[in-house]
Parts: structure tokens; sequence; C-alpha cells
């Protein structure tokens, strides 16, 4: 193992409690035509929350995501078939305030439903609709709900399934002020490592898990996608999982169909108080590239959040020599994420951990964009590493890596299957 360390960051001091400007998210009671001395003082109350079902339709998976003509799924209804307990329940995002629920059932079983708890004793029931897979040895049908109306930093409790059947109730946070992400790729054909990964970040009480692609060593390949998803049971269920596409997945429905990802699932944003991550396939189409850089380009112009992130799969810098570096990453693509402001930018696909020193045009340059390759997920690991002199750590380990982001500094950390911590960095604004 070759292995530099950067020096140890500082633990952050709490940041203080968000307040909200009059008329947005919160009410205000007063009376009027009172004697000064007898008007109260003015009382905040958070608005209630009514969760409703997002406005767009779930339609039917198709290799590519693009069906043509779309085909909607098949709405929630009261069938029940002979297996029709929730299984391999897991969470995606839509938008910030959106949450998507999947599961599988057998695929008789049509119930899709969602029953949410809020924290002030309300409940809601929202529907969904589901569908089923080509080529699927287990006969399973995929469930999908889409909850919108969920504020940064919202507890809730829910459970899914419908027609009186239901999966045990499971309790979630949205992602509010600050995030705690926990970013790992490569899993490919090692569900235990990943299962072991899973466990270990769950400790850190992530928001979000961030996948830099490669799940599956064969992205049609179903029996592989059931056994990475029974992998996570019991964790994927209350942390919400957000996925670049990695060049093993192929376009496969499976992964259009098992994850629950805004847009066209393969480039898209989600703004959070603290940082704006951007997501990109470096893996898909080449005829796709330029749509992708004209998005990219408009979608860093618009982002306010303090840390602008950009998660794909291929990196643009790396002491690999099993896989060269993206050209289409390094010469389309980064100087669209150096000119848009971003700070960090996490990749895979090289089974390794690496980061970079902060670089501009490919130049070690004080307050540059650090490139970091996270991809020690179970992928067999490689070694054999050349000379990067842009390279400040470099670690051949299955690992995982933690963001702690707040509006004023990101703090990361690269950690193996035994805690020891191979690298850690900080990022001030």
């Amino acid at each position: 193992m070759l292995m530099l360390l950067a020096c140890t960051a500082p633990t952050p001091d709490s940041a203080p409690l968000p307040t909200a400007p009059l008329g947005q998210g919160f009410t205000v009671e007063t009376q009027e035509n009172l004697p000064e001395a007898l008007v109260p003082e003015e009382r905040w109350y958070p608005a209630p929350l009514s969760p409703t079902a997002c406005p767009e339709p779930i339609y039917e998976p198709q290799p590519g995501n693009l069906p043509s003509p779309p085909i909607l799924a098949e709405p929630s209804s009261e069938v029940l078939g002979s297996e029709p307990f929730p299984r391999y329940l897991h969470l995606g995002m839509g938008s910030s305030e959106s949450l998507i629920v999947l599961w599988a059932t057998d695929e008789a079983t049509k119930a899709s439903e969602v029953e949410l708890s809020l924290e002030d004793g309300s409940q809601f029931v929202i529907s969904g609709s589901s569908f089923t897979l080509v080529d699927d040895p287990l006969l399973r049908r995929v469930h999908e709900v889409r909850v919108c109306g969920l504020p940064g930093g919202t507890k809730l409790k829910y459970r899914a399934g419908g027609a009186g059947t239901w999966s045990d109730q499971v309790e979630v946070k949205m992602p509010g002020e600050e995030l705690v992400a926990v970013a790992v790729g490569d899993t490919r054909g090692d569900p235990t490592t990943w299962g072991m990964i899973l466990g270990a970040a769950e400790a850190l009480d992530p928001d979000l898990i961030l996948f830099t692609g490669d799940m599956v060593p064969i992205g049609r390949e179903l029996d592989d996608w059931w056994q990475w998803l029974q992998a996570g049971e019991g964790i994927l269920d209350h942390r919400i999982l957000l996925s670049t596409h990695g060049n093993h997945e192929g376009l496969a429905q499976a992964y259009f169909g098992l994850l629950g990802l805004p847009g066209n699932e393969q480039w898209f944003s989600l703004d959070f108080p603290a940082a704006h991550l951007s997501f990109f396939n470096d893996s898909g189409l080449s005829t796709e590239v330029d749509d992708q850089v004209s998005w990219l380009t408009q979608d860093l112009a618009d982002a306010r959040a303090p840390w602008k992130i950009t998660i794909h799969h291929q990196p643009a810098f790396s002491s690999s020599q099993v896989h060269a570096v993206s050209a289409t990453v390094r010469y389309q693509f980064v100087p669209v994420m150096e000119a848009g402001g971003v700070k960090l930018d996490l990749a895979g696909h090289n089974h390794h951990y690496e980061r970079m020193l902060p670089l501009h045009d490919g130049l070690f340059t004080l307050g540059g964009t650090i490139y970091v390759v996270t991809a020690g997920g179970g992928a067999p690991l490689y070694p054999n590493l050349g000379d990067q002199p842009t390279s400040a750590a470099v670690a051949v380990a299955e690992h995982y890596t933690v963001l702690r982001i707040s509006p004023s500094q990101i703090r990361g950390q690269a950690i193996d299957l035994a805690g020891n911590i191979l690298d850690q960095f900080e990022l001030q604004q």
C-alpha cells in the first residue's frame, strides 16, 4: 500500500440555527388596534406540512432511459400476490424536498403506497406506481412512490406497501443546513464489502450515500442487482442514495428502474443550503456529451450554494496505470467545472483512493479544484500506480470517503474497513 496523509483537520464549531424571513415557512400571529403595551410579542410557528405525490408521472424504465413512446407504470391498486411484503426497501431523491421510496414484491402485487407519519402527529398516504423488469430471474415487481413537500430537516416515519400489507415503520430525516455524506464507488461483484461499508457508514449518521458508479459487474444481470440491494437492507431504507452512472451499468433498464434519481437520471443536480451537487454520465453515449456540457455550464452558473461539487464515474486525474484518465472528462468537462466554481470533484473507476492537489487546468493552483477518486467499494484493487506529481494522497485499499459539509467548510476523510484514516483534508470558504 502506498499512502500519503494530509494534516489533520480541526473540528468545526457548531453552526448557528437557521432563521427564516417573514412569510417563508413560518406564520406570525399579531393583534391589531390594541394599546401598544397590550400587543403581545410576535410568535413564530412552523407552517404545517402537507406532503403530496410528486406531479411528474412514473414511467416504465427502458434501456437508455429513453422510452419511445413513454409507457406509464401501473398505478397502485389493492391487488396482492403471494409475496406482497416489501423487500429491498431503499430511498432516493427527486429534489432537495422530495423523497423517492422503492421496494420489490412478487410480480402479482400491485399495491404501491407509502404511509407517512410526521412529528406533529399528522399522517398521509401517498400512492405510486409499479413495473416489472425484463429478464428478472426472481420475477419481482418494483414499486416506486415519490413524495414532494418535505423541506430540509423534516423528520418523518414511513412504511411501504399497501392494501393491509406494510413494511416495518422506518424513521428518516431530510438533509438540512449541513450535510454528512459518505462517498463510495465500484462495489462491482462484491456485495459483502458493500454491506460492510454501509454498516461502518451507519455509525456516522449520514444524510446521503454518494455512489461514484459501477455497482454491479453487468448492468443487465438482475441477480447482481438483487444481491447489491440485499446487502443494503436495513440501511438503505433510511439512508438516501444518490448515484452516478458507471461504465458497467451500461445504460441498463435495471439502473433506471431500481434507483430513485431526478430528471433523466443521467445528468441532474440537487441544491442544498450548503452545497450544490451536480451529477453527470461520462460513461454513456458520446453523442450526449455536448448536451451534458451545455447543461452543466448553465447548471453551475445558476447554482447559489456556497459549495459546488461534481460527481461522475471516470476521473480526469489519476495515478492508475490500469485505466487512462478520461479525455472526455479532462478536456470537455473539467474546463466547465473549473470555470463554474467547482471546488470538489468525486469520481470512481480506478480502484483505489486518491486526492489531487488543488488544480486549475492541470496545474497546482491555490484555491483550485480538489479531485478525489474514491473507488474502493469491493471491486479488485489496482495497486499498479504511476508517478503523478499532482497527487496529494493515494492508498490502495477498500474504503469509503466521509464528507462533512457546512456553508463555510468541507472536511473529508478516507477510511478503510478497519477504521484507519487513510487521508484527511479540509476546504475553507
